[in-house]
């Protein structure tokens, strides 16, 4: 029998259910009879719950405090059932307990019976089968520590061989997901291996944890050898091929190609997933010079911005609210939605066909490269001793690969050189051997870009930008408005207008600055959500090119809601570099330039001309970052 029955401390477990309201509670505090004896494992937890709700310090507005706190004062009795019940739980009647549990208090039980210690008192093979005849789910046991030490061999055996491991020790070691689960310390990592090559095999493994898998590198946690990734990487390809046989996905695409017509582009968007764009051969033919060659990637094919940032990056706010919020990811991987796929597709099938076009006209893409670095850099702005290596005529697209991550290195080391030195000294830069750094290299350019650097600004974008901010949506208009800045640009709205639970934060946004208040009336602060809106659609801004809004952005750097930084490259920038060129920030990426410097590349022919038009589209880049500088001050 238990005597003392101390308050429970939950230790952060705030994600456990909470079944009641404090309307609904209220009754039930009040027809609480302290002489009951509970039978019932839900209505015990269900006390446990009410309890759990008035200790969060929420009160009912019709509460007066002597009404709140004999309200508390008989909360507090709930203890003492609570602590009764468990302590009634042993070997005998441990199973038959769980089976009449609700399974929407799953969490709270296994919180109590760590709590209340009931694992001593339930032997090591009764609580085993437990799990062995599937009454009950690994995962919210290994949440509570105490279960998992006193179990601790047993739920080793039990891990071994049980169809729910693989997918929990993902979770806890190769995913995203912030869960903290334990694991008994009799189970290895060295016996990881064999789990998830038992998972691979099996009958229906989730595709999405199958390219987790194949996409995460090894760790003295979890180590994961490449044969193991070999077999998950084909199990995946099998099961989607599979999906898409049994038409129980979609399909998106896009087309891209050159014809003989008048204007440069020719755009057909009708539908989303497969658009087609057309480029004009005419325009291409007439207009052969390499300047024009190199701006085409600019204002033709679209791969930087007015203000010169790259559009191939993967940004948060293209991600649709699925995309964000479902899936199993990665701890390194780079999160790429449905938008990013179809630009990215476009934009190697744009370099594609440019490249076969330029060849038909006797140009080599990677020649018009070398004329910028050697003559036309020279030649403008006095910048020396910049070389670059072409690829020899009539080289397999191996050999053009190979040679292209090399020179691409050396372009940018030259890059960083000229900037440190204000010349390249030839004897010099090939005594220097270390690893190109894209976080490292510098700018012309002082403060070249910005980027959110508050909790508080990150707040404010959200609410006024994201579609999971609900301040566009009033009694009035409905969801006529995506977000409240459209919905204030157009109607004449007043505190008034909004429902009681979108006050506070539109007040948050007025103390803030970016929505005005005067004679009860409210507008959008145009430049500084201007400002706002740029930064959170693309991750940063180039205050270069936003001279009307100086003032509002040295603002927000005064208030540290922003910080600068002044590299060649920005930091989604840098994001997209790495994960098309090496591993060193994500998992999931083509690993570009290592698998061709380090021979680990494919030997099929068709990807190595595709990987050749990966490097074509990265060194165009290099190239209009490198020639923004000189183009700026031209203006």
């Amino acid at each position: 029998m238990v005597e003392n029955y101390n308050a429970i401390k939950y230790y952060g477990n705030n994600d456990m259910s909470i079944g009641y309201s404090l309307e609904q509670a209220e009754p039930v505090i009040n027809a609480f009879d302290p002489t009951k004896e509970y039978a019932d494992i839900n209505e015990v937890i269900e006390l446990f719950n009410i309890q759990r709700l008035m200790d969060s310090g929420v009160l009912l507005t019709k509460w007066d405090s002597k009404t709140a706190e004999r309200l508390k004062d008989n909360c507090k009795l709930f203890n003492e059932k609570i602590g009764r019940f468990f302590a009634s739980i042993n070997n005998e009647n441990f199973i038959e307990v769980f089976k009449s549990l609700n399974s929407l208090y799953i969490k709270d039980y296994w919180f109590l019976f760590s709590h209340y210690k009931v694992y001593s008192r339930v032997e090591g093979t009764t609580f085993i089968s437990l799990l062995a005849q599937g009454i009950a789910v690994l995962w919210p046991i290994l949440e509570q520590k105490a279960i998992v030490d006193y179990y601790d061999s047993d739920l080793a055996s039990f891990m071994r061989v049980s169809d729910q491991s693989a997918e929990l020790l993902m979770n806890l070691f190769l995913s995203s997901h912030e869960r903290k689960y334990h694991f008994p310390k009799a189970l290895q990592p060295t016996e990881y291996e064999l789990i998830f090559e038992a998972y691979t095999e099996s009958d229906h493994p989730n595709p999405n944890y199958l390219r987790l898998l194949a996409n995460s590198q090894s760790s003295g946690e979890c180590p994961i050898s490449p044969k193991l990734r070999q077999k998950a990487k084909h199990r995946y390809e099998k099961e989607i091929q599979n999906s898409f046989n049994e038409q129980t996905g979609f399909q998106y695409g896009i087309t891209v190609g050159f014809d003989d017509i008048e204007s440069p582009v020719k755009i057909d968007s009708n539908n989303k997933l497969t658009p087609k764009i057309i480029f004009s051969t005419r325009w291409i033919k007439e207009n052969l010079d390499y300047p024009t060659l190199l701006n085409n990637f600019r204002y033709l094919f679209e791969l930087v911005d007015g203000c010169w940032r790259s559009n191939l990056v993967s940004l948060r706010s293209q991600l649709g609210v699925f995309e964000r919020s479902l899936g199993i990811k990665g701890k390194k991987e780079y999160q790429i939605g449905m938008a990013y796929r179809i630009h990215d597709m476009m934009t190697l099938g744009e370099v594609h066909e440019y490249r076969v076009v330029l060849r038909e006209n006797g140009i080599n893409l990677e020649d018009v490269f070398r004329w910028f670095f050697e003559e036309y850099l020279k030649d403008e702005f006095q910048a020396k001793g910049f070389s670059f290596q072409i690829s020899s005529e009539g080289t397999s697209f191996l050999e053009k690969c190979k040679n292209l991550a090399s020179e691409m290195d050396g372009v940018l080391k030259q890059y960083r050189t000229y900037l440190q030195d204000g010349h390249i000294d030839r004897e010099l830069f090939e005594m220097t051997s270390e690893h190109i750094m894209f976080s490292e290299l510098p700018s012309f350019l002082p403060n070249k870009y910005a980027y959110a650097n508050s909790d508080e600004i990150q707040k404010e974008m959200i609410l006024l930008f994201s579609d999971q901010s609900l301040l566009h949506y009033t009694k009035r208009t409905k969801s006529k408005y995506k977000t409240i800045s459209e919905l204030l640009r157009v109607e004449e709205m007043t505190l008034d207008d909004f429902a009681f639970s979108q006050v506070q934060p539109i007040k948050f946004l007025i103390d803030r600055g970016s929505i005005l208040e005067s004679e009860n009336s409210l507008r959008v602060n145009e430049e500084r959500v201007f400002v706002l809106k740029d930064l959170y659609e693309h991750e940063v801004i180039c205050p270069t090119y936003f001279q009307r809004q100086k003032s509002v952005i040295d603002d927000l750097i005064q208030n540290n809601d922003l910080r600068y930084g002044s590299t060649l490259f920005s930091e989604p920038e840098q994001a997209y570099m790495n994960y098309q060129l090496n591993h060193a920030e994500f998992s999931n990426g083509p690993d570009l330039r290592n698998k061709y410097l380090h021979s680990s590349y494919s030997r099929d022919p068709r990807i190595q001309e595709e990987d050749y038009d990966r490097f074509l589209r990265i060194m165009a880049l290099v190239v209009l970052k490198i020639n923004e500088l000189p183009v700026y001050y031209k203006q």
